[in-house]
């Protein structure tokens, strides 16, 4: 199920780059900084909220199946939108809220993280266990 999580960061972290890149074009280099503190960690948490429902779903009972991939999209889109809101807002009393949303993605995102990992057959396999080339 963690895969889930792996593989949706890397998609959300290629969305981040895509459209960084638009709004450093768009606005100037000065924004390039800011954004990657902010939008680039922001994205990774989204796509971890992403990768934890495609993960359940991908082994959940098929009447369950398709709310696990249905919550895989809006979840994400949810999150990000809250995030455009807040920063598009320019309203001091609403901005003030953005650094406890992104402490709440955070801890939301490794929780789901930690969840998961629990769930993996994997976790309580010694390292060498995943080593290819000792079993040559």
């Amino acid at each position: 199920m963690y895969d889930g999580i792996v593989y949706s960061v890397f998609v959300s972290l290629g969305f981040a780059t895509i459209e960084n890149i638009g709004y450093v074009l768009s606005t100037g280099f000065s924004v390039a900084l800011l954004r990657s503190l902010t939008a680039v960690p922001a994205h990774a948490m989204f796509g971890v909220a992403m990768g934890y429902y495609l993960g359940i779903a991908k082994f959940a009972r098929t009447p369950y199946r398709e709310k696990y991939f249905r919550l895989g999209l809006i979840v994400p889109i949810a999150l990000h939108g809250i995030y455009d809101f807040i920063l598009l807002s320019q309203r001091y009393y609403i901005m003030s809220v953005f650094v406890f949303y992104v402490i709440y993605l955070w801890r939301r995102g490794m929780s789901n993280v930690r969840e998961l990992v629990e769930c993996s057959p994997y976790k309580d396999l010694p390292d060498e266990d995943y080593d290819d080339d000792q079993r040559r």
